[in-house]
């Protein structure tokens, strides 16, 4: 599909910060072949469409995209990577995650994604949004962007405060120079096609 028909025109688009920029990074996971849950059909293909996308058209380089797919997204294989790029980053860089796979709710309301070798009966398999939560708060980037595409995804806002005001330039120039930590969900707190 052809993203571009969906960015405003250039008139209305709001300036680009002038500010000092940073890398910009990409963490991107997908996973269909699920070892002790259902498979899934789409979830590798959203991971590998996000990098390319962010690669050919938003200036992404490759040696800052990180793609974890299939039997590389195991739980201590995720939690490395996340731990390395809160360790790597620099104050003026960016980061996206994107994650395409399942979610899990547990009897505690908690929400979890579960990695490749994850089973709905093992808790330790799982790796909390809480867990995500932390290591993203203590990384210095400047901002983290998570786009989670999993059923349950809508826990990560449970500590979310009021939305943005209008968006302006002078808005969008001021909001890019502080700290920030947005998430972006296919859902609430209930499963998701």
């Amino acid at each position: 599909a052809d993203v571009s028909r969906n960015i405003m025109p250039a008139e209305r688009r709001p300036l680009a910060p002038k500010v000092a920029r940073g890398e910009f990074h990409l963490l991107s996971i997908g996973i269909n072949a699920y070892q002790h849950c259902p498979l899934l059909q789409t979830a590798v293909r959203g991971a590998t469409e996000i990098a390319r996308v962010l690669m050919d058209r938003y200036g992404f380089v490759r040696e800052q995209v990180t793609l974890l797919l299939e039997e590389q997204a195991t739980r201590p294989e995720l939690i490395r990577t996340l731990r390395d790029l809160a360790r790597k980053l620099r104050s003026d860089d960016s980061l996206m995650i994107f994650f395409a796979g399942h979610g899990h709710l547990d009897e505690f309301g908690l929400g979890h994604w579960l990695p490749v070798e994850a089973s709905l009966s093992e808790p330790a398999d799982w790796l909390s949004n809480a867990d995500i939560k932390n290591v993203l708060r203590v990384t210095k980037a400047r901002h983290v962007l998570l786009v989670s595409d999993s059923c349950f995804a809508g826990d990560f806002f449970r500590d979310a405060g009021p939305g943005a005001p209008g968006i302006t330039d002078a808005y969008v120039e001021m909001a890019f120079q502080k700290m920030s930590r947005q998430v972006l969900a296919s859902g609430g707190l209930e499963p998701v096609l």
